[in-house]
């Protein structure tokens, strides 16, 4: 259980740095805060998996989507990584994409894959 601690913030850690965000203090337990990461436009659930796959329920994104509303209404992601962080994904709502001006907001120069 101690490796799985040690992935998961160094996932947060990472997240938070390529977003130039803040992980949340104790991961998101406490009632105030949720969610592992945040900047001033998303919060992030970050989960990370050895296997191949994440099963993202109705009810998890659900929870994520109505934290974020009373978090500033910011916009909810979950940043997903598969085999060890073999594999990076992230999930967002279909209207948050289509309207999130990439031309203003994207990152100049995209995080390197390994930090």
């Amino acid at each position: 259980m101690a490796n799985y601690k040690k992935k998961s913030n160094a996932q947060e850690k990472r997240v938070a740095k390529q977003i130039n965000g803040k992980p949340t203090i104790a991961s998101g337990a406490l009632y105030f805060q949720k969610a592992d990461v945040r900047n001033d436009l998303w919060l992030v659930e970050c989960k990370t998996t050895q296997k191949s796959i994440y099963i993202l329920k109705e009810s998890i994104w659900n929870k994520i989507e109505k934290e974020a509303i009373k978090d500033g209404l910011r916009h909810p992601l979950m940043q997903i990584d598969l085999l060890d962080g073999e594999i990076n994904l992230v999930v967002m709502n279909y209207f948050d994409f289509i309207g999130y001006d990439f031309d203003k907001e994207i990152f100049v120069q995209p995080p390197d894959r390994k930090s």
